[in-house]
């Protein structure tokens, strides 16, 4: 006979609970509206804010040439001022970046290549995100956490949704949703209570080999926070460069080939 231990048996409930919760919706729907209900009430408590910032801990996995899966650690900071402000940071093995925007330019530091680059960005931060990760190639898997509306873009491909319970991450409780669509599947935990915060996101590609995951971990949440215009503002350390786009884009390309 099969002899289960206590966690194997929690992750056997946590699936059943899953595929009972989506098999069950009365109109044949595989979305749970308890889970959709959820996540819009952290979408609307997030998009009310006029600022905010957290501490978060990534970890992204990677796949070798031969299979092997590493997960590449880095600790990161968020800071949004709405309409027109941020800085993110995030730093590790690998990767040692700071975005900032001040409505008016869009900076990028890369201190491991001991460059940087800066470039006009008119428009407000949904603006700005968009230069980052299509002009300077940016990648930033959780930027839908950081709009005004993450529901509508984070909920139009899903096919699938559950509500998993209730669990502690770092100690606050935080409500377990699942998603599911064509190309990732993704799991989030909202805190529980009249602040409805992310404390954790999870992406899983489900179609690239070896199914990597990317898991952001945030804490430290601060709302609507006192900001200076410094903190939004870039500052060249002494021996960075600061290069045209093409050339910042050439190497940070190479930089990530290479990890």
């Amino acid at each position: 006979m099969q002899d289960f231990t206590p966690t194997s048996l929690r992750i056997i409930a946590v699936a059943a609970m899953f595929f009972t919760a989506t098999a069950a919706a009365a109109d044949g729907s595989l979305r749970d509206p308890q889970a959709e209900s959820r996540l819009k009430e952290m979408s609307d408590f997030m998009g009310q804010l006029s600022g905010f910032s957290a501490d978060a801990l990534v970890s992204d996995e990677q796949i070798m040439t031969d299979g092997f899966k590493l997960s590449v650690l880095r600790s990161g900071a968020l800071k949004v001022q709405r309409p027109d402000q941020f800085f993110f940071e995030r730093q590790g093995l690998m990767r040692d970046q700071a975005f900032y925007f001040d409505g008016k330019q869009l900076g990028m530091l890369a201190n491991r290549l001991g460059l940087a680059v800066e470039l006009p960005v008119p428009g407000d931060i949904e603006a700005a995100l968009d230069t980052l990760t299509r002009t300077l190639g940016a990648e930033l898997p959780a930027r839908d956490l950081v709009s005004e509306d993450l529901h509508g873009p984070l909920m139009e491909p899903v096919q699938e949704s559950a509500a998993l319970g209730v669990v502690e991450v770092n100690g606050i409780a935080c409500r377990q949703l699942a998603f599911r669509t064509d190309e990732v599947d993704w799991q989030i935990w909202i805190a529980e209570g009249d602040q409805p915060l992310p404390c954790r996101y999870t992406i899983t590609s489900k179609w690239v080999y070896a199914a990597p995951q990317f898991t952001v971990t945030f804490s430290n949440w601060q709302i609507n926070p006192s900001f200076t215009e410094t903190d939004f503002q870039m500052t060249v350390p002494e021996g960075v460069e600061t290069v045209d786009v093409d050339m910042f884009v050439e190497k940070l390309s190479q930089e990530e080939a290479s990890e």
